[in-house]
């Protein structure tokens, strides 16, 4: 996606054939990683989510809601809200 060329391009999705790994690895990254701070360890499994880029669209709702779950998972927050960009939420305003 962007540049003119794969070589010039600022994003190459994931091969497909390598998204199941990926995703395996995103799951362990989310239930074992302890050596992070809960901020740092929400905003890598961000990143991650979105490097594998799973989905044609809603990719970056559903990395907010990976955070938002991190960071009540941690302990961080009370209540997950549902980010104003989902289709629900937006719908609601």
């Amino acid at each position: 996606m962007g540049g003119s060329s794969p070589f010039r391009a600022t994003y190459v999705p994931s091969a497909p054939d390598e998204i199941a790994d990926f995703s395996d690895d995103l799951i362990a990254f989310a239930n074992e990683r302890t050596d992070l701070d809960s901020n740092s360890h929400a905003a890598v499994l961000h990143a991650q989510f979105e490097a594998i880029h799973l989905y044609g669209d809603g990719n970056g709702r559903l990395g907010r809601i990976l955070v938002t779950g991190a960071l009540r998972r941690a302990g961080l927050t009370r209540h997950s809200t549902v980010p104003i960009s989902s289709p629900t939420a937006s719908r609601l305003m």
